[in-house]
């Protein structure tokens, strides 16, 4: 029977020495089947010789209204039910064990116990035994998935040397790209038990990512069955590798995270393209928005773990203040990935959607917490290039939460036209061909010389073809005709999968067209009072702004406040042809034009 006592968070949560890096761990006393879950609470501290000994938990709280009570200390404590789940999961017959929980270990109604504790997540996942990943309850496909695990992880220990050679199988160590293979595995894997597999909540939750990157070793568990998170991980990269022939899983809503859960949680993130170098903490933000967690301030606070492994020491301005509100963690986010970076990169990821009010957040700070869209968002430009080529970034203020961004540039072209968005992969050859008929009126209208050159380049930023790399002028030229005269003659679009002669009459115009909704998708053409034209967000208008940003390698859009007539907002970031490659900063035509001071709000 359970303990008549009722809760009493002093009899559990004894203060605790940050300094000394203490900690509480979880002593699981033995118990079967519906016996209730009994534990016992106590400090430890990390820094001890010898070190405690432990295991800790990665799993998900699930729906916060969901509640179990568990005992703790002699009194009952309410917990979420997933996490009583989790003990009753792990509990022993007939031996007690140590275990590190975070819903108990920490004070979770303690802000300042919080922070402290969340600053700590490295060691604490370090300096586990073992980690014990919670996938869930068996829904009926785990047997069926574990097979085809299996038959996966026997083939790559054929084809790798026992995985000695896996990294070399899955990754081109000299250009730092994933391999695609090409040609069916014809293992005969179950692609629907394998989606509902890596479905699993954990899966998408951010706090997973840090806990098996940063523990010696993890176990997965699924039911009553058991696998080492290392073949998890080896799965994940045979998927990647094998998904061009794998439409289920390619398509399946949880692809991205685990390639991000390779890239992060992979041994010594082999693979990954900064092996070579400490990521950007831009990028480490960047990765992890197609993640979840109930706070979105988690979406900094759940990376900090990783920051300490393979950046560095976490800055002062992004350590875990839970009593800060998520514009100002965001805010604090960027401008450190700004100064730490020595780079304006993360403004790449700026979104602004239709209908939003760009006053009500920062317009330079971008929504760590938002998934990309691809139904809402512009085409992200994937390209190379230096727009500010020979300048270095200059941020004026350095008050880490002002709300202002100054910084230097150049204010250069006026948008006088804009066209309504491209059409996205989704829509028919119709909406293609009246779209690149009212481009064209446009280009010719502003920018009438060498209009066929500039419009094949400003619809296809970073076209590549399958066979030749990346593209020249005149062979972009060539694939844009190709691509106009099959919209237009045969009003239908090029697809590889279903129209197999395509591949070898319609290559041209295929190349084109994916190059087209890659760089396109949700965003504008328009033409500026200097005669340039370019593509930016769906939600510029005529009047904005084009500028450089000394150390940012795409030009932006910006908007001069009403309110302020100093300042603008940014819109987001734009290719304009002819000013991509240091132009403005190098060339003649651009050499009167005077250094601003951009103020962004």
């Amino acid at each position: 029977m359970l303990p008549l006592s009722d809760p009493s968070t002093a009899a559990i949560y004894y203060p605790l020495n940050a300094k000394a890096q203490e900690t509480r761990l979880l002593v699981l006393e033995a118990g079967m089947d519906k016996q209730p879950v009994c534990c016992k609470v106590y400090v430890a501290p990390l820094l001890s010789d010898p070190k405690p000994q432990y295991e800790t938990v990665s799993y998900v709280w699930g729906d916060a209204r969901s509640r179990s009570t568990i005992v703790v200390n002699g009194s009952r404590k309410n917990v979420p039910a997933n996490c009583e789940r989790v003990l009753r999961r792990m509990r022993l017959a007939s031996a007690s064990h140590v275990l590190w929980i975070d819903a108990v270990c920490i004070d979770q109604e303690n802000l300042l116990e919080r922070d402290e504790q969340v600053s700590m997540m490295n060691q604490i996942y370090s300096g586990t035994h073992r980690n014990l990943v919670w996938l869930g309850e068996d829904d009926g496909y785990t047997e069926h998935a574990l097979l085809s695990m299996a038959l996966i992880l026997k083939a790559l220990r054929q084809n790798t040397d026992g995985y000695a050679l896996l990294e070399a199988y899955l990754f081109n160590r000299n250009s730092r790209t994933r391999k695609r293979a090409q040609a069916p595995s014809h293992l005969g894997v179950d692609e629907e038990a394998l989606v509902r597999f890596f479905d699993s909540e954990w899966f998408s939750r951010l706090w997973t990512v840090q806990e098996v990157a940063l523990a010696p070793c993890s176990i997965c568990f699924r039911g009553k069955h058991d696998l080492p998170f290392e073949d998890v991980l080896r799965v994940c990269g045979w998927i990647h590798y094998q998904s061009d022939f794998l439409p289920m899983l390619r398509n399946a809503k949880s692809r991205g995270r685990l390639i991000e859960l390779l890239t992060w949680a992979g041994p010594n993130r082999a693979f990954t393209s900064h092996i070579d170098r400490p990521p950007a903490l831009g990028h480490l933000l960047n990765s992890m928005t197609g993640f979840t967690c109930s706070d979105p301030r988690d979406h900094v606070y759940g990376i900090l773990g990783l920051h300490e492994r393979f950046i560095g020491a976490i800055p002062s301005s992004i350590a875990p203040d839970y009593q800060a509100s998520v514009a100002e963690v965001f805010l604090r986010a960027t401008r450190s990935a700004m100064y730490q970076d020595g780079s304006l990169g993360i403004l790449s990821q700026i979104s602004h959607r239709k209908g939003e009010d760009l006053i009500d957040f920062p317009s330079w700070v971008p929504q760590l917490n938002r998934k990309w869209d691809s139904e809402r968002d512009p085409s992200r430009l994937r390209i190379l290039c230096d727009a500010s080529r020979g300048t270095l970034m200059q941020i004026y203020d350095s008050n880490v939460i002002d709300k202002q961004l100054v910084l230097n540039g150049k204010i250069l072209l006026g948008i006088v036209r804009r066209t309504v968005a491209a059409p996205n992969e989704g829509s028919d050859a119709g909406r293609f061909v009246q779209f690149l008929e009212s481009v064209e009126h446009v280009a010719r209208e502003y920018s009438p010389d060498g209009v066929l050159t500039k419009l094949a380049m400003v619809l296809s930023p970073g076209h590549t073809s399958q066979h030749m790399g990346i593209l020249p002028e005149l062979q972009r030229v060539e694939h844009f005709l190709a691509f106009k005269r099959l919209i237009n003659e045969e009003q239908t679009l090029p697809d590889y999968d279903r129209d197999p002669t395509l591949l070898l009459h319609g290559r041209l115009a295929a190349d084109y067209y994916l190059a087209f909704v890659n760089a396109c998708c949700h965003r504008c053409f328009f033409a500026t009072d200097a005669g340039y034209i370019g593509i930016g967000p769906q939600v510029m208008e005529e009047g904005d702004r084009v500028a450089i940003l000394y150390g940012y390698r795409f030009p932006v859009v910006i908007r001069k406040l009403a309110s302020h007539s100093e300042s603008y907002v940014l819109i987001g970031e734009a290719y304009v042809y002819g000013i991509m490659d240091g132009e403005v900063t190098e060339s003649d035509e651009f050499a009167g034009w005077e250094h601003d001071v951009i103020r962004l709000r």
